[in-house]
């Protein structure tokens, strides 16, 4: 297709016939349309902004980036989690004298504690929904919890219940409880400190559905089997994508691995401050127990294998069954 320039005269005439179509409507027409096309283009730029505005608010929030790789977590709307640069201490010897990896002793199980203990806290219905679980199955809190004041009889204290009525719902922050696991298999590590008498599996003289091979007891090999578990997932999903480089060391035949990397991290030590603040209190857990289910809340049945070591009369040195 061909294209011929247009001449300034064909120019003028086509302004001068656009100018001549204005004159041609009446003073209010003309008015009138001038009024709407600045209006429309007050509109568009006022739409555009705040467009522009809310992107800019959403990306900027300090959760959204945790948002984009998180299914659901009420966390989100009730604590900013800031980052923090750490760098790994990752020596194969302990070169620090870490207490975290010292031999059991008491105050290294007191250090344990503190970063791997579950509290229990307090969700509402909307957020037992966006977790993708079903309020009619999810466990409620007692009502009354959203307003009263709960006496804790080991330390004489009051704790403020921040429930939400009818819509109180019990959960747990995944991390912690992946943190427990960890601390578990730790000590089944240690099994000499903790469990001396776990040598031999008493799993097939009292319950044949609980063969093992395992020198622990079945109670025992299922939950380090089920930490074990949680771990592979949680490491394989929340899959680290930093590299590791490596260093020639003195009489090493291979370049050894530097663990020592720098990594962004989610500020743990605020996440237990929260979990601090909101949890409930042991004598509050107690009383679910006591409690127990309500008239018209579903009670799941138990899995087979769990259902078997729970009517076998092996304890396991478990003062009561449960998880």
């Amino acid at each position: 297709m061909n294209y011929s320039p247009v001449s300034k005269e064909e120019s003028l005439e086509d302004a001068s016939y656009a100018s001549a179509s204005l004159r041609g409507l009446s003073p209010s027409r003309r008015s009138w349309a001038g009024r709407t096309i600045t209006i429309l283009n007050v509109a568009l730029f006022i739409a555009s902004t705040a467009l522009f505005l809310k992107s800019s608010n959403i990306t900027n929030r300090q959760d959204w980036a945790l948002e984009q790789v998180s299914y659901f977590s009420p966390l989100f709307t009730r604590l900013k989690i800031p980052f923090v640069a750490k760098v790994v201490q990752g020596d194969l010897f302990n070169e620090d004298n870490l207490l975290l990896r010292q031999y059991p002793s008491p105050e290294v199980d007191d250090a344990w504690e503190a970063l791997t203990d579950v509290g229990v806290v307090i969700i509402n219905k909307e957020e037992v929904v966006k977790l993708g679980k079903d309020p009619k199955k999810a466990v409620k809190a007692p009502p009354e919890w959203g307003s009263w004041l709960f006496f804790t009889l080991a330390t004489c204290t009051l704790t403020a219940a921040s429930g939400h009525g009818e819509n109180s719902y019990l959960a747990q922050p995944d991390g912690q409880h992946a943190l427990h696991c960890l601390n578990a298999i730790r000590k089944y590590a240690y099994r000499e400190h903790y469990y001396p008498s776990q040598t031999t599996s008493p799993s097939s003289s009292h319950s044949p559905n609980l063969t093992s091979t395992s020198p622990l007891q079945p109670f025992h090999q299922a939950h380090l089997s089920h930490c074990l578990h949680v771990l592979l997932q949680t490491l394989t999903c929340d899959f680290s994508t930093d590299m590791i480089t490596h260093n020639w060391m003195e009489t090493q035949d291979y370049p050894f691995p530097d663990f020592a990397i720098n990594k962004k991290c989610r500020d743990h030590s605020e996440i237990l401050k929260w979990q601090a603040k909101e949890r409930i209190s042991v004598d509050m857990w107690i009383e679910m127990s006591k409690r127990g289910p309500q008239p018209g809340e579903e009670i799941l049945k138990l899995p087979p294998k769990l259902k078997a070591w729970s009517q076998s009369d092996v304890t396991d040195g478990q003062s009561e069954k449960g998880h």
